[in-house]
This record gives C-alpha cells, sequence and structure tokens, in this order.
C-alpha cells in the first residue's frame, strides 16, 4: 500500500458545511479505528413465522468496526444476544452446507411441507408441524407455503393496492446499500493478525441493519411491514424466492431444480401464491430492483396479469421488464430489454418460486459483499433513482485506479435535472489534491438527497478509497468474486 494513501488530514476548503479534514485509515498505521463499535442497537427476533421481526437495528453510521461474534442467528442487544426461532424460515448459518474449496455456502430451500397445518376446508395445504429446509425434491410431497386465497379479481385489486403503497413507501424510505456491508466487511477484516480474506469470508456472519439494505434486507424489511396490514392469510403466505441472474440457456436450466453446487443465487425477491377464483398466480416484489409495483404472474396470462412495463427510461438506456411463468410453473421467467440508441439487448434472469429460501443472508448478502460492483442509491415512491452514487471496484494506487460517478437531482427553471460528476479515489486520499466547485457542489447535493447530513458521503467514500488502497485485502476479494463467477458460468 502506498503511504501516500493512508493517514491523510488536511484543511480542503474553508467553506462552511464542506469536510474540513479527511482521514484514510489503515491498521498497519497502529492507530484507533476512528469509528467505535455503537452499543445502542435494538433487540432483534422473529416473533412469528415468516420474518415477523421487530427491527434489525435502531440506527447506527455506515461503519460498523466490529461485527457481530455470534451466528447470523442472533443479534447484538444491551444485554447480550437474542437467537432467532429455531423453527424461523430463514437460515443465517450454513444449512446447506460449504464444502472445501467452494466460493460461497450452498444455498438451501424450504422443506414442501412448510406451512399450517392441514384443515377442513384445504386438507393439502401443508403438513403439520416446521420441518427442516431441505434442497428442493429431497423432502416429502406437499405444497409448500400456504396460497393467498381471493374470490374476485376486485378483491385481488384491493389486496394489491394496500401491497403497492407499501412498497412505494419502502422504496422512498429507505435507500438501496451495498457499501455499508463491504465497509463493516473490511472493518472486521482490519481486526485480524492473518489478514486472511478467504477465511474472513467463511466464517463471517454477515449482519442485516436498518441503515443498510441490499435486496435482501429490503425484501425482509417488506415482508414485515406487508404483514402489518392485517389481510387474512398474507402474512403466512409471504416469503423470499431466489433468482438466478442473466441465464445464457434458460431451456436447460428449467429442465430441472436449481442445482446447488453453481448456483449463485444473487438476488432475492418476495413472493405469495395466489389463487383469484379458482386461477393460480403468484405475486411478486422486488424492491432490490426498484419496482415500485406489484407484479402478478398468472398461470394463464390474463388479468391481473402483469405484461411489459417500463422499469427506468433514461437518456442513456431503457428499460422494459416482463414477467411469465414457465410451463412446470417451478419459476417465473423475469425478461429484462434494454434499448441504448438503436439496439436492442434481451436478458432472461429465472425466479426460483416453487420453494422458499431459506439462505438470504449466507448466501446472497455473502455474495454481495464480494462483488465487484458497489452502490448507494436513493429512490422515489416510483423507484426512479433521485440521487446516489456507484463505483466499480479495483485498486486505488497514488497515481490512479476506478473513479465514483455521483449523482443528484436539480429543479431549474421548473425542470427536473439529474446531475452527474466523477471523482477519482485516489483524489480523495491525496492531501494536495483540490477538488473542483462542482464535485464539491455533488457531493454536499448527494449527501443531502441520501438522508445524511452534509459531509457524510465524503467520509463515506474516503473510507472506501482507503479500503480500495489495501492491495492485499483487495486482491483477495477480486479472487474471491472471480470464483463465483467461474462456478456460476456453467448456468
Amino acid at each position: 500500500m502506498n503511504e501516500s494513501c493512508v493517514a491523510v488530514a488536511t484543511e480542503r476548503c474553508s467553506r462552511p458545511g464542506l469536510i474540513k479534514a479527511r482521514l484514510a485509515w489503515h491498521p498497519s498505521l497502529g492507530l484507533p479505528h476512528p469509528h467505535p463499535l455503537p452499543e445502542d442497537v435494538k433487540l432483534s427476533r422473529f416473533l412469528t413465522p415468516p420474518y415477523a421481526f421487530d427491527y434489525f437495528t435502531d440506527h447506527e453510521e455506515l461503519v460498523i468496526a466490529e461485527p457481530p461474534v455470534e451466528p447470523i442467528s442472533s443479534y447484538r442487544d444491551e444485554s447480550g444476544y437474542t437467537t432467532w426461532r429455531n423453527d424461523s424460515p430463514l437460515r443465517g448459518e450454513s444449512g446447506g452446507g460449504w464444502p472445501p474449496g467452494h466460493p460461497l455456502p450452498l444455498p438451501e430451500w424450504d422443506d414442501p411441507g412448510w406451512g399450517p397445518s392441514p384443515t377442513p376446508e384445504h386438507p393439502a395445504e401443508g403438513r403439520a408441524g416446521r420441518g427442516p429446509g431441505q434442497v428442493p425434491g429431497t423432502g416429502p410431497a406437499g405444497r409448500g407455503r400456504p396460497t393467498v386465497r381471493l374470490a374476485t379479481v376486485l378483491d385481488y385489486e384491493d389486496l394489491a393496492a394496500r401491497v403497492e403503497h407499501t412498497t412505494q413507501q419502502l422504496l422512498r424510505d429507505h435507500n438501496y446499500n451495498t457499501v455499508g456491508n463491504f465497509l463493516r466487511f473490511y472493518s472486521a477484516y482490519a481486526q485480524r493478525k492473518d489478514r486472511d480474506v478467504n477465511r474472513l469470508f467463511r466464517e463471517y456472519q454477515p449482519p442485516i441493519t436498518a441503515a443498510h439494505h441490499t435486496c435482501v434486507g429490503l425484501g425482509l424489511t417488506l415482508v414485515r411491514q406487508l404483514a402489518a396490514l392485517g389481510h387474512a392469510g398474507l402474512r403466512d403466505a409471504l416469503h423470499l424466492v431466489s433468482c438466478e441472474e442473466a441465464i445464457e440457456n434458460p431451456a436447460a436450466y428449467l429442465s430441472a431444480a436449481p442445482v446447488a453446487s453453481t448456483a449463485e443465487k444473487e438476488h432475492v425477491l418476495v413472493s405469495a401464491r395466489l389463487d383469484i377464483g379458482g386461477r393460480k398466480g403468484v405475486l411478486l416484489l422486488d424492491p432490490g430492483y426498484h419496482v415500485a409495483r406489484v407484479v402478478t404472474v398468472m398461470e394463464d396470462g390474463m388479468y391481473p396479469h402483469t405484461g411489459w412495463f417500463t422499469q427506468s427510461d433514461e437518456p442513456e438506456v431503457r428499460r422494459e421488464y416482463m414477467y411469465t411463468l414457465s410451463p412446470d410453473g417451478k419459476y417465473v421467467l423475469w425478461t429484462v430489454r434494454e434499448t441504448r440508441a438503436e439496439r436492442q439487448s434481451i436478458t432472461v434472469n429465472l425466479v426460483y418460486i416453487e420453494r422458499a429460501y431459506l439462505s438470504a443472508v449466507d448466501v446472497t448478502e455473502r455474495r454481495n459483499i464480494a462483488y465487484n460492483f458497489r452502490s448507494l442509491l436513493a429512490r422515489n415512491t416510483k423507484g426512479q433513482l433521485t440521487a446516489g452514487v456507484y463505483f466499480p471496484m479495483a485498486v486505488v494506487t497514488a497515481e490512479g485506479g476506478p473513479a465514483c460517478t455521483i449523482f443528484y437531482t436539480e429543479v431549474k427553471g421548473g425542470a427536473t435535472l439529474k446531475r452527474r460528476v466523477k471523482i477519482p479515489f485516489h483524489h480523495l486520499l491525496d492531501p494536495t489534491q483540490e477538488l473542483s466547485v462542482e464535485q464539491d457542489l455533488a457531493l454536499v447535493m448527494c449527501s443531502q438527497q441520501l438522508g445524511m447530513h452534509d459531509d457524510q458521503l465524503e467520509e463515506v467514500l474516503t473510507k472506501v478509497a482507503s479500503v480500495m488502497a489495501d492491495t492485499t485485502f483487495m486482491t483477495q476479494i477480486l479472487d474471491i468474486n472471480n470464483a463465483i463467477e467461474e462456478m456460476s458460468d456453467e448456468n
């Protein structure tokens, strides 16, 4: 690591509201970490299945200096730790196992018998009790989670409107954040003597916090909020489902249940089975991809089936989504059509809906930690990106490296404009490097629109720059990402 990239404090600007000092911390300096562990976290537990918990944490900064030392099935409280219920439908430990040499734990899905005890009205609805999660096809025959039953389309429209409103409020109130979990992981690495990222990656228990939501945290929070709507049947029916993205050969993939040894499962959605007047379907919600509507996928393809819709329409690219059931009803094919200038491309993602997904934390959240791209994004109730920052992961040196792109929304002359500014990361670590007025303004405006104080975004990005200047760490974490991508190439 270049000496110019560590422990730099400097007066950069005398303008009020902007950062006066910059600190890039590295453990080799022998200095105390600038962010001690906050202890005021709230009790977190599952009250009743599925995913009915109090909350993850009360509040915290973007970087925690110390990760939980207990398994992910517990969270820190003032008096210690409290574990989730043993029958909770989410596995925090490696329920599917983690073979030596494999880059990720094996994903695990729900026992097909999970659900309420059979009733006279619905004798085949489920199996009594709560069995352990199993790989699809290994458990007894059953119908899985209970179905949301509605007599008419009008009844469903009423429910969908309430669900959609809750989803839109979530998008507005919670940033999408894959920066916080990365910095937290590095903080755990910095406390180790062995500097072995691979070993830490296996031992680490990814925490889910209220302030740092990836698709996993957003999905879990949305399930909790929807359960509070009080709709009979919806609470027990809601669950997370796994998604494999950019499948090159969908037909081959659809011919069998997911192969755990090659499954990356980089994304999760919220799902519930539907029965509308005897017609079968599935409800999908995707706050991780900023989808601000209820997606309804009907077996017969008729109303209220959701057809093509425009998810985003920017000057550079237009994205349209469509969802259809596979012939056997085990998957939803999520088709993405991108238009750039006059060129179109089609990508197919596959959502496995036959079984609830139990490894959202252990596999999907863990996988995200090693991903080679980061973003922190604010959304409005329409799912439109209003402000944020995104950047590729690469080594930063005193001479160069990657840059981050910062964007924010500006209203000028009655028109809403989106401003974008790039800042090279090595400039944030160089005490002689003055940022331009445009860059300073972007940092402040974006920080405000992300719900942070004026200086906070620059503080976060400076920490990121310091981490990416740690060549030993970055080489290892990018190697893990490459190993995961090579594993999933067969999909």
